[in-house]
């Protein structure tokens, strides 16, 4: 789960309850070589009804 707060380090892959249609084409494991911390930002909230809001997690992954 990507949830806010997780901390992620390692290797991230899809449980092996995953759906089809939510593995498809993304079935190679991410191997990360650091320990980030995920935070969900707000990003844009085009209603005023309590689920209008869209959230992002965007990662800024270490290369090397």
């Amino acid at each position: 789960m990507l949830f806010d707060g997780r901390i992620v380090s390692g290797t991230l892959k899809w449980s092996e309850k995953a759906g089809e249609g939510t593995v498809d084409g993304r079935e190679k494991p991410i191997h990360l070589r650091d320990v980030y911390t995920l935070q969900w930002r707000d990003y844009s909230n085009p209603s005023t009804d309590k689920n209008g809001v869209f959230k992002a997690l965007v990662l800024n992954v270490k290369n090397g």
